[in-house]
């Protein structure tokens, strides 16, 4: 111990010259900041500031003169005399720098201790004033041992202190650069809280640390003898070269040949084939050598075995990428050729022509070739290392393949692998030459490969569950509602009778008939014979699913028992044949019996909405947008009361405050898939191939995929609440219900799952916005058709109808401020066209005859518009 003392001695009287002088620049540092701030919140952050920054560069300077001091000073040869080790040396000069750094920041933060002691008696004190400036303190001490780490290194390999300084600040500031470059831009951010930037630093600082152990710990060793100069290493290269050229310029021509002939002549496997000659080239980078055990030459005269290896490296690798050059320019040929005259090699292009892209490519060189040379280094016969040797590549280009489809970065996730396969042979090189076969000389060559890929194992499915962001929202499923046993049996009931119903395609419909989208337009409301004919047939069927849908409980649901749909007609074209039967009784005059099959379709709706997820919200809205065109005409019928319009205000109203928000939607169709993969997971043999497969044999897509249903379904409910909200008049105006999203990502993340994506809000809110617009328009004009009754005359504004049909006038929900539709009592100066894409499947545009009094919605404050119907709109009924 008192050896390590006087060691740490030594240091300390080398040191305490730089400790000195930064100590005394720091605390005239902190004076200016006590003098020229007067606020303790802004005096803070500038003395936690100097005290870390300045043990940092202690910390650069101090393990810079460790090391390199020694030689600059020639006292390295009498370190080497002493009795004592080089750990121990490594040790004592590393732990005084280390308390110096220490010391020196305790003294520049000790400045600051009496006003941290009086803002923590402050009142009602924010704790983060506090803990703020601390947080930095410890990223500043993570820094200072990264700054010492590099130090020391080029310390230990140089005999200037200041160049080593340098070369440690340099070192050092790359490190951080290139850390928050790989966590910011190549994708692991996308890690969430596993690999953020302090752990990439603690693991930079942990991997220089141990270069710095092991230079250390053979620091004092007697140096090996002089090596040879450059210039004879220069030429013994150049006589290896050339021996490799003249023993295998024969085999190298015909591989060569080989890999161009072969990609080209069976073109449509063009890319796939360019692994052929990559590993055949690497699979004879050692087969001269390995041809009658000739490399027991080169180990009998002394030959250098890394030498050996790396000039084959040199010359048949010099090959591959001379292939690598020809075969590109080939491929981009072709790809002009294939782009000039589109065909099936199209197809095949885009599937596969990621490889030739210059990384991408460059990887996939590498790999095939480090392929075939371990083969060749690994086996004596040409013929197994060759045919090996292009399975083997084909495999890890399957590999590559594989990690390109699921959008991995090949950097992290298929370079090692070329790597490791270079290491092993460079490993394995001196026991190869000199014929050394025990498992300690085969260990690091096999361990190198296998150690990377079962690393990657692990790394890439952990990479695929937590590359998926973390949840926007908390989410919590709550299990369903059991229904009760009389809407239970409604449910079924209905489920039977929806079942009963002919098919379409025997009146002439076609088998999925969709009849809603001609009635969104008032242009389409006559019966078709067709449509009459299947109403007649139908006649008996159609009363008893009105009657159940009259009786049906509130908490009668499609969770209750009934089907999606029926085997002929789904419960949307259902809706759509009781709005024509109800346009039946309208027009033979029987108005209160047309009002009744119209609030049968509005129950339908509220019966499929639920618990149907987005199918039900879809065909809901439909149903209602519907509807609700249909009963605008049914209230300006002839023979129409007050007390029928009166009774259809109300049920309107009450309809829309029965709609299941849009919050809800999104959750029920979370919770649908999630018990599709719950199912999945519990009886694995009864679900589809992809999620059968996966919850067998790859349990971390389940989770990647439950994660990623979590974090879509929590973006969805995020996005509908404040539509939910400005819907339900809680809100001062409409509010921006998109929430920012990565778009390409996202798309990547379901383009590599075997389940569709859940339904974006911003899909779902036009159908519910129509809903709601066309639902309060029809309040608006069943109760204008109610003022005509009674006054004989249209009102000359939408505000006389408050107090007799309504408290508060129904708003637009298109508009930003919650505005009232516009009521034009006379109607406009001159016929207009107008022309719906959300009412009208036809590119004709309807007319508006002059004089025709109409409702305006301002379709989301289009003021040109509104400017021009103000225009023309007529001022009363004379003009």
């Amino acid at each position: 111990m008192s050896a390590m003392i006087r060691l740490m001695w030594k240091e300390y009287r080398a040191l305490r010259g730089l400790w000195l002088a930064l100590a005394i620049f720091g605390l005239v540092c902190d004076a200016m900041v006590f003098f020229f701030t007067d606020s303790l919140q802004e005096r803070l952050p500038g003395i936690f500031g100097f005290a870390g920054v300045l043990p940092t560069g202690f910390a650069l300077g101090a393990g810079a003169m460790l090391f390199a001091l020694e030689r600059e000073d020639a006292t390295y040869e009498l370190l080497r005399c002493l009795p004592t080790t080089s750990p121990r040396v490594f040790a004592a000069k590393v732990f005084t720098a280390l308390i110096g750094s220490l010391l020196l920041g305790f003294l520049l933060v000790a400045v600051a201790l009496g006003d941290m002691r009086a803002m923590a008696a402050w009142p009602n004190i924010d704790h983060s004033i506090l803990t703020g400036p601390l947080g930095y303190v410890l990223i500043y001490a993570l820094l200072v041992v990264q700054g010492l780490g590099w130090s020391v290194f080029f310390s230990l390999q140089s005999s200037r202190p200041l160049l080593a300084a340098l070369l440690g600040a340099i070192g050092a500031s790359s490190c951080i650069g290139l850390v928050h470059g790989a966590t910011e831009n190549l994708g692991l951010a996308k890690l969430g809280g596993t690999w953020d930037s302090p752990t990439m630093h603690l693991l930079a600082t942990l991997a220089i640390w141990s270069a710095d152990v092991w230079l250390g710990s053979r620091w004092l060793r007697a140096r090996r003898a002089k090596r040879q100069s450059r210039s004879e290493g220069e030429k013994a290269m150049k006589r290896l070269l050339w021996q490799e050229w003249r023993g295998s310029r024969r085999m190298l021509l015909v591989v060569v040949a080989l890999g161009v002939f072969v990609p080209v002549a069976l073109w449509p496997l063009f890319i796939p084939l360019t692994v052929l000659g990559f590993a055949l080239l690497g699979a004879s980078t050692f087969l001269s050598d390995q041809e009658r055990r000739q490399f027991r030459f080169f180990a009998e005269r002394g030959v250098s075995p890394r030498r050996l290896w790396f000039s084959r490296q040199l010359f048949w690798g010099g090959a591959a990428l001379s292939l690598a050059a020809v075969l590109f320019l080939a491929e981009r040929l072709w790809a002009s050729l294939v782009l000039a005259s589109p065909n099936e090699a199209e197809r095949l292009l885009k599937l596969t022509g990621w490889v030739f892209e210059p990384l991408n490519y460059l990887v996939w060189v590498a790999l095939a070739f480090a392929a075939g040379q371990a083969c060749s280094m690994f086996l004596q016969s040409g013929v197994l290392a060759a045919t090996l040797g292009v399975v083997f590549a084909g495999l890890l280009a399957g590999w590559m393949a594989l990690i390109h489809a699921l959008d991995i970065g090949l950097w992290w996730s298929v370079a090692p692998l070329a790597a490791a396969l270079f290491a092993a042979t460079w490993l394995r090189s001196n026991d190869w030459l000199v014929e050394r076969h025990t498992w300690r000389s085969w260990a690091p060559a096999i361990l190198a490969p296998l150690a990377t890929f079962a690393a990657l194992l692990v790394a890439v499915p952990a990479y695929r569950v937590w590359e998926i962001p973390a949840p926007v929202m908390a989410l919590e499923i709550s299990p369903r509602p059991k229904p009760s046993a009389e809407a239970a049996f409604a449910a079924s009931r209905l489920q039977r009778l929806c079942e009963s119903f002919s098919s379409p395609s025997s009146a002439g419909l076609g088998a999925n008939y969709e009849a809603l989208r001609p009635l969104y337009h008032p242009a389409n409301s006559t019966l078709e014979a067709k449509e009459l004919e299947w109403l007649k047939d139908n006649e008996e069927t159609l009363k008893r699913v009105i009657s159940v849908l009259d009786e049906l409980p509130r908490d009668a649901t499609i969770a209750g028992g009934a089907p999606r749909s029926s085997p002929h007609l789904g419960f949307d074209a259902i809706g759509a044949m009781i709005l024509r039967y109800g346009q039946m009784a309208e027009r033979d005059g029987h108005l209160n019996e047309a009002w009744r099959r119209y609030q049968a379709v509005f129950k339908l709706a509220a019966f499929a909405w639920p618990e149907n997820g987005v199918r039900g919200e879809f065909f809901g809205d439909s149903l209602v947008t519907a509807a609700a065109m249909q009963l605008m005409r049914w209230g300006a019928q002839k023979g129409q009361t007050d007390a029928n319009l009166r009774t259809a205000i109300a049920a309107l109203r009450q309809s829309e405050a029965a709609d299941p928000p849009l919050a809800e939607i999104a959750m029920n169709e979370y919770r649908e898939y999630v018990e599709i993969i719950d199912a999945a997971v519990a009886r694995p043999d009864e679900s589809d191939p992809p999620l059968r497969f996966f919850a067998k044999w790859a349990p971390w897509e389940i989770a990647r995929l439950r994660r990623l249903y979590r974090y879509e379904a929590s973006r969805n409910v995020h996005d509908a609440r404040p539509l939910d909200k400005s819907l339900a008049g809680l809100a001062d105006q409409m509010i921006d219900w998109t929430s920012e999203r990565n778009i390409a990502s996202e798309s990547t993340f379901w383009r590599t799952s075997p389940m569709p994506p859940l339904i974006e809000i911003s899909v779902l809110a036009p159908g519910r916005l129509s809903a709601v617009c066309c639902r309060r328009a029809a309040q608006l004009v069943l109760a204008v058709e109610a003022w005509i009754l009674e006054h004989g005359a249209p009102p000359k504004k939408l505000d006389e109808l408050r107090g007799t049909y309504f408290d508060s006038l129904p708003l637009d929900p298109y508009t930003f401020n919650h505005r009232t539709f516009e009521w034009f009592p006379w109607g406009l100066s001159a016929p207009v066209k107008y022309h719906s894409t959300a009412w009208s499947t036809t590119d004709s545009a309807a007319k508006l005859a002059a004089g025709t009094p109409f409702i305006y919605g301002a379709s989301g404050g289009n003021h040109t518009e509104r400017a021009t119907l103000e225009r023309l709109g007529r001022r009363s009924a004379d003009e």
